[in-house]
């Protein structure tokens, strides 16, 4: 569960990595080129139609791969985008992989 030390240090890491690719971070405007940090990690993003409705994508750390809902619009695939490389950084050591359940938006 998160709580708000743990919420603070995730906005701080994400300062951080936006940081490392993009310079200053207080003169940045969104959106950002989020394909420079999959490019930079040897990450490749592809779209696939899920079975599963509720799944929105998925990070696939065997294949360095992220995958998004290709019926999702495209600012809901960055933002999907953006939260499996949250798996990517915040979680290096995990041996699974990571999926983005729509039931947790409703």
């Amino acid at each position: 569960m998160l709580n708000i030390q743990k919420v603070d240090e995730i906005e701080e890491k994400t300062r951080q990595i936006i940081g490392d690719y993009f310079g200053d971070i207080s003169k940045i405007t969104p959106p950002i080129n989020i394909a420079k940090i999959l490019k930079a990690n040897n990450l490749t993003l592809e779209q696939a139609y899920f079975d599963d409705p509720t799944i929105l994508g998925a990070y696939d750390k065997a294949k360095n791969m992220v995958v998004v809902n290709a019926k999702d619009s495209k600012t809901r695939q960055l933002f999907t985008v953006a939260h499996e490389l949250g798996h990517f950084y915040l979680n290096p050591s995990k041996k699974t992989t990571g999926r983005v359940d729509n039931s947790l938006f409703e």
